[in-house]
């Protein structure tokens, strides 16, 4: 998992962590936590994740290790 590359995606957007964590309905909290690794990545949570930066397969398999 490219959790680095996940918030280099997120800092283009222009978006601050908080905010991009309220866009996709989930805690700041929850999403800090999962990128740290100390809980597991919901797959609607990904899913969202992938829409919401329009990320493509190969940038989504870089970041969740697909």
């Amino acid at each position: 998992m490219d959790m680095e590359y996940l918030k280099y995606k997120i800092r283009k957007t222009g978006m601050n962590l908080k905010e991009f964590a309220k866009s996709i309905g989930i805690s700041k909290s929850a999403i800090y936590l999962k990128m740290k690794g100390k809980r597991q990545w919901k797959y609607e949570d990904m899913k969202k994740i992938k829409s919401a930066l329009n990320l493509t397969p190969e940038e989504f398999n870089k970041i969740f290790g697909f």
